[in-house]
Formats: C-alpha cells, sequence, structure tokens
C-alpha cells in the first residue's frame, strides 16, 4: 500500500481539485493522509465534506499551525503504507501518477522512483492535461545524487515515491523551523541513502504556479534555504563522504545561483537586487560555478562576477521579453 500524504493550509479554493485527481487513480491501493495545518479559511470543512462522499481511505488530522514540514512530518509518522509519496493540496496528479510509479518499483526492485512534472496556470483545467510518458532508467545512487546536483533530475518531495522502510531506517524527517527549502534538502537525504533510484521524464505530477506561492516569493527568510544546503554539506561528510567533494563545490553554489536569479526577476530596482543578494555571499559560490557543467550556469556566472549589473539587466530583459511573449 502507498500512504500519500498532503499537508492542508488556506486552499479552500484548490483541495477539491486536488482530491478528485486522486480519486481517479488507475492504482487504488493508497490511503490519503491529510494534515490540516491550522487552516483559517474553509479547507478543512470543504475536507470533511469530501470524505461523506469519497471512496478512498482519507484520514484527516488536525493540528496547530506549525508549518509545512511539521505536516508532513506528523503524516510520516502516521502513515502505514510500504510506500510514501507527498502532494500539495493546491497541485494535481495525472491518472497514472501511483500506478506508474508502483510499476517501476514492481519491475526494478528499487528504493526510489522520480518522476516529472508539468507547470500549469492558476485557473488551469485538469480536463486539459495530454500527460507525456517516457520510460524508466535505473541508476545507482552515486548517479542519482549527481544527476540531482547537475539538474538532470529536476525534482522535489512531490514527484517522488520511496520505501518508508528508507525513511524509517534512516531516521528522515523534513527540518522544522525553516521556511524555504526544506523539502530539497529531504530530497538529498532520501537519495543518499537509496541505493538504487528509478527516474523517467514522464509528467505525472501536475505544479500549480500561483503568485502567492512561497516559491514565488523572495525575501530574508529565503537565508532559511541557504543555511540547509550549507549544512548538507557536513551531513555529505559524515553519511556520503564519496560526494561530499562534489556536493561541497557545487551544492549550496547551484541553490545561490538559482536565488540569484529569483532575486533578480523579483527586484523592481538594481539597488533593491543588491540589498537581497547580499545576504549570500554571492560571488565567492558563482566564482564556483564557472566549472558547473550546464553552460548557462557557468556562464551567468562569469556575468555576475564581471559586472552585477549588467547580470541584473540581462535578466530584466529576459523577464520582459516572456512578458511581451505571453501577451502577443
Amino acid at each position: 500500500m502507498v500512504s500519500v500524504i498532503i499537508p492542508l493550509f488556506n486552499v479552500e479554493r484548490y483541495i477539491i481539485d486536488c482530491l478528485e485527481s486522486l480519486e481517479n487513480q488507475k492504482y487504488k491501493d493508497f490511503e490519503l493522509i491529510i494534515v490540516n495545518d491550522g487552516s483559517e479559511d474553509k479547507s478543512t470543512s470543504v475536507v470533511r465534506n469530501y470524505i461523506t462522499r469519497s471512496k478512498m481511505n482519507i484520514i484527516l488530522i488536525d493540528q496547530e499551525n506549525s508549518g509545512v514540514s511539521s505536516a508532513r512530518n506528523r503524516g510520516i509518522d502516521k502513515a502505514s503504507g510500504d510506500y510514501i509519496c507527498f502532494v500539495d493540496a493546491d497541485d494535481m496528479v495525472g491518472p497514472e501518477y501511483l500506478s506508474q510509479m508502483m510499476d517501476s518499483f514492481i519491475k526494478n526492485n528499487c528504493d526510489l522512483v522520480v518522476c516529472s512534472s508539468v507547470s500549469v496556470p492558476e485557473d488551469w483545467n485538469i480536463r486539459f492535461y495530454t500527460p507525456k510518458y517516457y520510460p524508466y532508467r535505473l541508476i545507482k545512487s552515486f548517479e542519482a545524487l549527481e544527476k540531482f546536483l547537475y539538474h538532470v533530475i529536476v525534482s522535489g518531495v512531490c514527484f517522488i515515491m520511496v520505501k518508508r522502510e528508507i525513511i524509517e531506517n534512516n531516521k528522515l524527517r523534513f527540518a522544522e523551523g525553516y521556511r524555504y527549502s526544506e523539502d530539497i534538502e529531504l530530497m538529498w537525504k532520501i537519495l543518499s541513502h537509496s541505493d538504487t533510484v528509478a527516474y523517467s521524464r514522464s509528467q505525472l505530477y501536475i505544479y500549480r504556479t500561483r503568485k502567492s506561492s512561497a516559491m514565488s516569493l523572495v525575501d530574508e527568510k529565503r537565508i532559511d534555504g541557504f543555511k540547509l544546503m550549507k549544512e548538507l554539506e557536513g551531513y555529505f561528510k559524515t553519511v556520503r563522504p564519496d560526494f561530499y567533494e562534489k556536493y561541497e563545490k557545487y551544492g549550496t553554489a547551484r541553490w545561490v545561483w538559482a536565488t540569484l536569479w529569483q532575486i533578480a526577476l523579483s527586484s523592481n530596482n538594481y539597488q533593491k537586487f543588491m540589498e537581497n543578494s547580499s545576504r549570500y555571499n554571492s560571488k565567492e559560490y558563482m566564482r564556483k560555478l564557472i566549472t558547473y557543467p550546464q553552460i548557462y550556469v557557468a556562464a551567468s556566472s562569469i556575468v555576475y562576477l564581471i559586472s552585477h549589473k549588467l547580470y541584473y539587466s540581462i535578466i530584466r530583459k529576459v523577464k520582459d521579453a516572456q512578458k511581451r511573449e505571453f501577451f502577443s
């Protein structure tokens, strides 16, 4: 059986779409653990009403608002399935989200399955979903860590199915008290303990892009993610010394690169960009990326080192060009 864990917080507008997409799964042997993290809107009552007419095995847990990490950890503690998935309450999944990943476990006897996702607008209707399926590739842990480091595998915890024993035997949980990148941190740890990984570019998960979502915001709280990425250096040094040097060189640096890009996109002026980017020792980390395998990451890092203002200007022009293309 699979345990699907959903943290619930103020998503009354979207939760029905999420639940219906799970109701329509081809694979039926799963429990749905919804952890209400102190929602202040009608999310909880919407779920309670849905339970009365659903055929799914739904467990609803209420807790005081403690953050998404706490809610997911509560779900892990309650899970009884042999496998665990995480779904966000404002997202959806394709009808073969569970069946394809379970099939890969059965065929490959692996520890972790990683799929891909498709990003959709806020008001998108799942009836327009045309899934793209690709074969799974089986790789060992070190290669999976490398591919995650180099963004060949681009995944968050919502794009995986993992054996529960991997999480429990290694005492893995989401870092509580942090507001950014706690899912990336756990993803790194799950990969480091998974001997065999099956991954595919199949777009099984449907990610809804919302302007108000945490990932769309860049503020001083983002430093939490920086701290977690730095702490992982010590974790790899102890748990995976074979991978430590690669992560120490590129892991935190790649996170800083992505954050600087987001800061440039969200800052309306150059001064604001410099204020926000100064928190991350950005020169030191961008210098590490000069030899990063992805050319656009290495090239943009070099531009940043030559001129912060030029870097900011180029990214703003890219944003403006994308806007014109969208509205044309």
